[in-house]
């Protein structure tokens, strides 16, 4: 039975916030907080076996043991779109018409767990990247809500999200060729 829920997030703004919307559809429910790989895998084992994790804009990447002890799954909410993880300045100079916020369910590969909601929005002509970023984040919340009474009640994993258009582009090679850091030879005198 679903009785806990972990949530994994930047700050405790956000941990209130997520804990106040979730309780609002299952009182019962008990929540754990963690902002840190320490205090999440610090958990005790019985916890984990009843509990639900959510990531919510969290860089923390949970081991595969973690997510294994977890009796009701691990989803991560973040505010890119699967084909452009991280990377809204790709989106600007590509000319994309539009950008998606994200969840899906937590597996051993980070970001390739099934994707579970999508929020998407356009994308205006001249959009500076931190108004997207912000608009992004805007859209998260909106998926979170969208998804909340589920997070709360269902004990079994989300149904996956059906795309009505294409398939993602493939671009996590182009970031990580972009994110590589290159030696610079070093010339004497």
């Amino acid at each position: 039975m679903l009785k806990t829920i972990i949530l994994l997030t930047g700050n405790i703004q956000q941990q209130r916030a997520l804990c106040a919307l979730l309780k609002e559809h299952n009182p019962a429910l008990s929540f754990r907080r963690a902002l840190t790989l320490d205090e999440l895998t610090g958990l005790e084992p019985e916890v984990l076996r009843d509990s639900r994790l959510i990531a919510f804009t969290s860089d923390v990447i949970v081991p595969a043991a973690t997510l294994g002890r977890l009796g009701h799954g691990a989803y991560h909410f973040h505010s890119d779109p699967p084909d452009y993880p991280a990377t809204a300045h790709f989106a600007l100079t590509d000319d994309d018409q539009g950008w998606d916020a994200t969840a899906h369910t937590m597996v051993e590969r980070v970001d390739r767990g099934p994707i579970v909601g999508i929020e998407p929005f356009p994308m205006h002509d001249k959009i500076a990247a931190r108004k997207l970023e912000q608009i992004a984040f805007e859209r998260l919340a909106h998926l979170f809500w969208r998804m909340s009474r589920r997070i709360a009640c269902e004990p079994g994993p989300p149904q996956r999200y059906q795309s009505p258009g294409a398939p993602p582009r493939a671009r996590r090679s182009r970031t990580a060729n972009s994110c590589e850091i290159l030696p610079t030879s070093t010339q004497r005198n």
